[in-house]
């Protein structure tokens, strides 16, 4: 049997641009092939980020497995929240300056990263 079709990104475009929304995440479950998929969107770049993260959020509150994971998304948000607090930053300051201790680490901050660049 083949699989379910992937859903594309410019599905996700379409709902955010027809219900005027910034940020689209959608999860999808094929029964036949037990199959997940997430899809993110967001209008701007950095929102194209913060959805792509909250994809991650999703993703992990499911219990989808990530064989590359050292530190969940939620763990990852609390511990950089408590970074840039602890040392009086804002975000863009703690984006500048967090140094990632794992791969799991460093590709979070590089998602946060890309949503700030300037389109």
């Amino acid at each position: 049997m083949k699989g379910p079709k992937r859903i594309p990104i410019t599905a996700a475009a379409g709902i955010g641009k027809k219900y005027k929304q910034n940020q689209v995440i959608l999860v999808t479950f094929d029964k036949d092939t037990n199959t997940t998929h997430t899809v993110t969107w967001g209008a701007t770049k950095a929102e194209c980020g913060e959805a792509a993260l909250g994809g991650e959020f999703v993703r992990e509150a499911l219990g989808w497995p990530d064989d590359n994971a050292s530190l969940s998304a939620i763990e990852f948000g609390i511990a950089f929240a408590k970074f840039c607090s602890e040392e009086g930053l804002t975000r863009d300051q703690g984006l500048s300056r967090w140094v990632p201790s794992s791969p799991q680490q460093k590709r979070y901050l590089d998602t946060i990263k890309a949503g700030m660049v300037k389109s």
